[in-house]
């Protein structure tokens, strides 16, 4: 059990390809590699299923570890940019250059475009123009995340 990361590493190659076989680039892979080595090297003295009785590895435990680590580094990447989007909530202009964005605001509903208007333009919140306006904050909420998801895509 002592020489689990030197097991580990006599299959680096390996590792690298099946944490690209999940679709990310060589770099990324690597990461991902590296920290499996550490998680593993931490569990090995509490799990004994990384390497089997006749001192053979567990690839599928291998595999179940790099695929968890893999899936941990895309939720924070996902969670990086929608907190980028988030960050438009107050006094949001669309950029001069960006008219894509501009035509596709223009083209929706006068609702949307109002909305989109008093909350991110102006700055109200989205309860303050519920009471201000009688409408359901559920459906000003529902709205301003479509319209998020558009300037998102």
């Amino acid at each position: 059990m002592d020489n689990l990361l030197e097991k580990l590493s006599l299959k680096h190659q390996t590792w690298i390809n099946v944490v690209q076989s999940f679709g990310c680039d060589r770099y990324t892979a690597e990461d991902v590699v590296q920290e499996m080595y550490i998680k593993l090297d931490r569990w090995n003295n509490s799990d004994r299923s990384i390497i089997y009785e006749n001192e053979e590895l567990n690839y599928y435990f291998v595999f179940k570890a790099l695929r968890s680590i893999y899936l941990n580094y895309v939720n924070k990447e996902k969670k990086h940019k929608s907190d980028q989007i988030d960050d438009i909530e107050v006094g949001y202009t669309i950029p001069d250059s960006d008219e894509h964005i501009r035509k596709k605001i223009e083209h929706l509903h006068w609702y949307d475009q109002k909305i989109f208007d008093l909350v991110f333009i102006h700055g109200y919140s989205m309860l303050e123009l519920s009471k201000l306006t009688n409408i359901s904050y559920h459906s000003i909420k529902r709205t301003c995340a479509r319209m998020k998801k558009i300037i998102k895509d």
